[in-house]
């Protein structure tokens, strides 16, 4: 537009025919010789004419609210809002009386509680059963720990001997010696009866307690398939305990441990004993004393005949041939000082609990088998760990049996055993004989430092069933009976 063009604002009041009569003479005159504004008013006029259109024909009014919410109802219309919420078919039955109701929803929550925790107590159990199928991988292992805790207890096994019986296998090697060890002379002299020797043991038992003194002891024996001699320097303290010291082939300190005060227990002693005095070792006079078993020479013991202190030692296999022998080769009765840090403990015990001879029978009641006695010793020490494994120990005073029976299964044979079909079980010998073998749902396992028949006698008496293929339900029975026993320390 020109700049005598009229504002926009003139010419929609122009359209709408709101000006004066002069402004609008102008206004016309303007628009007959102003192309650009006539086409402003023209496109004022189409918009009134459609704003003009809308006004004649405002459609139908909207239906009314309530109108309008019964048809969003639909069926339901009629049906009073407080039922809604159970949004119950119209041709459904009536609902229960609230009473009813109640019970009902109180009868389903009880059940589904029951059920949950009938569920729990399935799965507690499932998961805490000691199930047959786990395999135990080192099944000896514990129940060597237990017979070397349990030797060490014993009044006349020397503490060097102890000290070799605790060595890992794997280290026997290092010590073979092919000389073969030649049992201790006998010599002539005035023999005892056996309430003379048991004297003699007896003054040996009071002389731990009592005789200080430093020694150095040798010790041969079977180890790992092969002859060994392993020397060991002893310190003991009789208020205290012993100190020991394996040493290397060149005499150098391996390991050192130490052996607390033995318990004063009363301890089993052969049957049969006899003695000979008039005896030698070192130099130093000796009492001989020798246990036999059904007629057969089991061990000899040698002590100094001024202290009581035990000079030597040696069992012997069924056929006489020399077993175990300790003999001291250097001593010195002396008073030892108190030691203020004593070295790590030689031995511990392989059980996690020990139990009264008592309780034997309670503990057959839950499974376990368990003997007064076994190839003819009588039961000494009784031990468990709780719902896991029991272990029971044997002893005459000469020779002692370890049995560990665990809950368990072994897939194949341990390291370094070999099937041994007249005992039906994995065996090793060397420094102790031990057998493992499967018998339904446990392992067991026996170590033992006597002759090859003890180690006979005691597979025969033991049991040796087939293995036990437990159900489902079986297994969360036993896990249950294994969470009871632990909780009540058994």
């Amino acid at each position: 537009m020109s700049r005598r063009c009229e504002p926009e604002a003139v010419l929609s009041s122009f359209v709408d025919d709101a000006l004066s009569g002069a402004d609008r003479d102008r206004v016309a005159a303007h628009l007959a010789e102003c192309p650009d504004c006539c086409a402003e008013v023209a496109a004022l006029r189409r918009v009134q004419h459609l704003l003009g259109a809308g006004r004649r024909d405002p459609g139908p009014e909207p239906a009314p609210l309530a109108d309008r919410l019964v048809s969003i109802a639909g069926a339901r219309a009629s049906q009073p809002l407080w039922t809604q919420p159970f949004d119950r078919p119209l041709d459904a039955p009536a609902p229960l009386p609230s009473r009813r109701r109640a019970r009902r929803r109180n009868l389903t929550g009880a059940v589904a509680l029951l059920a949950g925790v009938m569920i729990g107590l399935v799965g507690i159990g499932w998961a805490a059963a000691p199930a047959p199928d786990i395999e135990i991988v080192n099944p000896v292992a514990k129940a060597r720990a237990e017979f070397a805790h349990v030797a060490a207890q014993r009044p006349f096994v020397m503490d060097s001997t102890v000290a070799v019986w605790a060595m890992p296998s794997a280290e026997h090697r290092a010590f073979a010696d092919p000389t073969a060890t030649e049992p201790l002379p006998v010599l002539p002299g005035r023999r005892i009866s056996d309430a003379e020797a048991r004297t003699v043991l007896s003054a040996a038992e009071q002389a731990v307690g009592v005789v200080d003194h430093r020694s150095v002891e040798r010790v041969s024996m079977v180890g790992d398939g092969h002859q060994i001699a392993v020397t060991v320097a002893v310190r003991h303290r009789s208020t205290q305990g012993t100190q020991v010291d394996v040493l290397t082939p060149s005499g150098q300190p391996l390991r050192t441990a130490f052996l607390p005060v033995r318990a004063t227990d009363p301890q089993p002693l052969p049957d049969e004993l006899s003695g000979i005095r008039d005896q030698e070792v070192l130099g130093r006079p000796a009492v001989l004393v020798q246990a036999h078993r059904e007629g057969r020479l089991v061990a000899r013991w040698w002590f100094d005949q001024k202290t009581a202190v035990q000079l030597a030692q040696e069992t012997y296999e069924s056929d006489g041939s020399l077993r175990v022998q300790a003999v001291t080769t250097e001593l010195t009765i002396d008073r030892q000082q108190f030691v203020a840090h004593p070295p790590p403990q030689l031995v511990r015990p392989g059980a996690a609990a020990y139990l009264s001879l008592t309780e034997l029978g309670e503990v057959r009641a839950r499974g376990w088998s368990c003997h007064h006695d076994l190839a003819g010793m009588p039961l000494t020490r009784l031990g468990n760990d709780p719902g896991t494994a029991v272990h029971t120990t044997y002893s005459d005073g000469a020779t002692a049996i370890t049995v560990r029976q665990e809950r368990g299964t072994i897939l194949e044979a341990p390291e370094g055993f070999t099937w041994d079909e007249s005992l039906g079980a994995y065996r090793r010998d060397g420094a102790t004989t031990v057998l493992v073998w499967q018998s339904k749902d446990s392992v067991f396992s026996v170590v033992t430092d006597g002759p090859a028949d003890v180690a006979a006698e005691v597979a025969a008496e033991l049991p040796h069933e087939a293995p036990v293929l437990r159900t489902r339900w079986g297994r969360v029975q036993a896990g249950w009976q294994h969470l009871i026993e632990t909780v009540a320390g058994r």
